[in-house]
């Protein structure tokens, strides 16, 4: 980039300095010095934009190095490069698999498997209860 951030400060300063005597005349004190602190931010983020647009212009070719630069890893360094492959497992699946299904199978010759709904255990079940006791608890829950 071309200049510093000193340039930046200088430009938001100027725009803060011209905006703080045009406001000066049609508005209060404090006002006038808001609307400087708010040009201040403005002009230095204009100047900002100024000083990339105008590297970019004048050197491309070293603007263009500098972001290849950071988006090429340095050989030497340790951890840069990951190898994220992982190796095929689909054969030791299959063959975990294959004996199970073997055994289903030849447990039932000639039959086909026929579906049975899974029924799970119930992990708690209550004592039947009389409806007059259960109503009489939906009103104490519900304030009735």
């Amino acid at each position: 980039m071309i200049g510093s951030w000193r340039l930046n400060i200088a430009f938001g300063l100027c725009g803060a300095i011209l905006t703080a005597i045009f406001a000066w005349n049609s508005n209060g004190f404090a006002l006038a010095m808001l609307r400087s602190v708010y040009a201040f931010i403005a002009f230095f983020a204009i100047a900002y934009i100024f000083r990339i647009i105008l590297a970019a212009i004048v050197n491309p070719q070293q603007a263009f190095e500098e972001e290849r630069q950071e988006d090429e890893p340095e050989l030497g360094t340790k951890g840069s490069v990951v190898d994220l492959t992982t190796p095929e497992e689909e054969e030791d699946l299959g063959a975990l698999l294959k004996p199970r299904m073997e055994e289903e199978l030849s447990q039932v010759p000639g039959k086909a498997v026929e579906f049975k709904p899974l029924q799970p255990e119930q992990l708690f079940s209550k004592a039947k209860r009389e409806p007059e006791e259960m109503a009489k608890a939906v009103r104490h829950l519900t304030g009735g």
